[in-house]
């Protein structure tokens, strides 16, 4: 259940903007330091006629009266396209107490999909509705509304708070012909539960959970900076992440989303993916700037001992039952094998051009590997380490994935968009299902027909029904998600 290699694109953007020589000293950056509040909203009740409205601005009211801008992610919104819980703003705050959500509207429109027509904008106040329905607008351009939704937040150091809006479609329609908007505001704490995701999202230095039956974002958590990879501890606690751009490993308490350690590693270490190598306690995390792959107890919040493998590590996989965790070093082309014993490096595999993820059946029997300039899907013994196959699959292969119920491997590819199904029996693609957007990381359910992408150039997680052999509707995932993982 590994990530594909396309996360290195925002590790190799990092190591432009001032990382190429690791050691030297540079500042954190400042997302990693800052509080950050982010914005989402959900249509309710919808009318008779569909709705839309233009944002101008979305900011925080302190409780001074002073006002703090927030980033807009949606500009536009929509009573068919918000049905789902989504992203409208965010942005890093100072800490302290929040009394209100401020929405400036600058136009609405009444069904936008047909026959579209202008609807005027009416203040807050419900007083006069019909007085000023019956006087049309004279050509102008109306003024903005600011519409102001009463919330208690407060905010701490390094903290990530969720404010959800409940947008009532039905009541802000006012006589068919003018819009109110009619909001109403709630924080929600995620419960852990059967099939929930939690995804990172790599612009915001943010953890988004989100119910897997719904699609609804339910709870955010604050880690470090570029957030590029997570994994899950065997008891479904916590929740590690790799933080690509400060070079650290967050440890996240799923029973509130909260942080409970940042281990440093080295800022510009580009950590690129971590893995639970030992049942509770031993995490491991490649750092593809350092050609590392460093390992953590994580009950101590220490650092065991930084590894040096091939060149630029960017994928891990891991066998708690063989105690090994398996290193795909995309640049010099080979698979690092490490005792989680010894932690040291007990064999070195030849792989083809340019690998980008591995993956471990459930079994911890097969061993799988896709490149993206060779066109073959390799399959490994997990304990010998010797080649049983090699099976085509096509090039620029983003990430692999073993099916947890059957004897399958899942490919994505980004040319052409596609999941690539792999009969390890038959040796063989035996479907290719059509993508919408290029998926960097897999995840599936114990149970159900989908598997679950990372899509960062989407901003959303795509949902592949490999049962059916299609796609249903991506799951919008804030900015730049880079990776998925089922708890469950």
């Amino acid at each position: 259940m590994r990530r594909a290699s396309a996360v290195l694109a925002g590790v190799a953007l990092g190591l432009v903007s001032g990382c190429v020589e690791p050691r030297r000293a540079s500042e954190v950056p400042a997302q990693a330091r800052a509080s950050r509040v982010d914005l989402f909203l959900e249509a309710v009740r919808p009318g008779t006629s569909e709705l839309a409205f233009e944002l101008g601005s979305v900011s925080l009211r302190d409780e001074e009266g002073g006002l703090h801008g927030l980033e807009l992610s949606a500009p536009s919104v929509s009573s068919s396209a918000f049905v789902q819980r989504a992203a409208v703003a965010g942005g890093t705050v100072k800490p302290g107490a929040y009394t209100a959500v401020v929405l400036s509207v600058e136009r609405a429109v009444i069904d936008p999909a047909g026959r579209a027509r202008a609807a005027q904008l009416l203040p807050a106040e419900r007083d006069g509705d019909e007085e000023l329905l019956a006087t049309p607008p004279d050509g102008q351009e109306p003024l903005p509304i600011a519409y102001e939704v009463p919330i208690r937040v407060k905010v701490g150091v390094r903290d990530a708070v969720s404010i959800f809006l409940q947008w009532d479609v039905a009541a802000s329609l006012v006589l068919d012909e003018g819009f109110r908007a009619v909001f109403g505001a709630s924080r929600e704490t995620a419960r852990p539960r059967l099939g929930t995701l939690y995804a990172t999202d790599a612009a915001t230095g943010s953890i988004l959970v989100l119910e897997r039956s719904t699609g609804s974002i339910v709870g955010t958590g604050k880690v470090g900076a570029g957030p590029s990879s997570l994994a899950v501890s065997s008891d479904r606690s916590r929740v590690f992440v790799a933080n690509a751009d400060d070079g650290s490993l967050s440890v996240m308490e799923t029973r509130d989303n909260r942080v409970t350690s940042t281990i440093p590693i080295r800022f510009g270490a580009g950590t690129a993916d971590v893995v639970v190598a030992a049942p509770l306690r031993l995490v491991a995390a490649a750092n593809t700037a350092l050609d590392t792959v460093s390992f953590f107890d994580v009950f101590e919040s220490s650092r065991l001992a930084d590894v040096r493998v091939g060149r630029a590590p960017v994928r891990l996989a891991a066998g708690q039952r063989l105690r090994r965790v398996f290193v795909v070093n995309s640049q010099s082309d080979d698979l690092s094998v490490i005792d989680a014993n010894s932690l040291a490096v007990i064999a070195t595999v030849p792989l083809e051009s340019e690998p980008t993820d591995v993956a471990l059946d459930p079994r911890e029997r097969d061993l799988v590997v896709c490149h993206r300039t060779s066109q073959n899907l390799l399959v490994f013994d997990a304990a010998t380490f010797a080649l049983k196959d090699s099976i085509f699959v096509g090039r620029d292969a983003t990430a692999v994935l073993f099916d947890r119920r059957r004897d399958r491997v899942y490919v994505a590819r980004s040319r052409p968009l596609e999941v690539a199904v792999v009969d390890l029996s038959l040796k063989a693609v035996v479907r290719r299902i059509p993508i919408e957007g290029e998926v960097v990381s897999m995840a599936q359910p114990l149970e159900g027909p989908s598997i679950y992408g990372a899509s960062p150039k989407l901003g959303a997680i795509v949902v592949v029904n490999v049962v059916r052999g299609g796609t249903e509707t991506p799951l919008p995932c804030g900015a730049r998600p880079t990776d998925v993982v089922v708890i469950d």
